[in-house]
């Protein structure tokens, strides 16, 4: 039985597709949803130099991550007291995981590119780091 999911979202343009996934499990089994952003030092330096804001860039960055995870979130589940947006700062593949176990999810669900074995041996992904460090299990869905 799932009684509660976390999903990843880095906000790639195939996110969308991992998130509907989801909320379709979150439908099937009337579960919790942890919805997850991890704002990354260098995706926040970033968006301050784009927006003209330095000095302030992550707490920025944060509340356009808000918006973002609203915006991801199916229309009818927007109001809902059992979907939660949750903003980290850090590593993705450390905040995954420390958020599956603070909020003891069931699953985690992520999306997974598919690069090749040049890529992940040199750069790693981040899903590939989860399912290496994760006891709980981990759903990917091929974007």
């Amino acid at each position: 039985m799932v009684s509660s999911l976390l999903v990843a979202t880095d906000f790639s343009e195939h996110s969308k597709k991992v998130v509907d996934y989801a909320f379709e499990l979150k439908q099937q089994f009337d579960c919790e949803i942890y919805m997850l952003y991890v704002v990354e030092l260098t995706n926040a330096i970033r968006f301050g130099v784009r927006q003209g804001h330095f000095k302030d860039a992550i707490p920025r960055m944060k509340r356009w991550a808000e918006d973002q995870l609203e915006n991801l979130t199916p229309h009818q589940f927007v109001s809902d007291s059992s979907v939660h947006w949750l903003i980290e700062e850090g590593t993705p593949s450390d905040h995954i995981a420390a958020c599956a176990e603070t909020h003891d999810v069931d699953m985690i669900v992520l999306g997974a590119h598919g690069y090749g074995p040049v890529h992940q041996h040199f750069v790693g992904t981040t899903t590939d780091k989860v399912l290496l460090n994760m006891s709980r299990p981990v759903m990917t869905v091929k974007i």
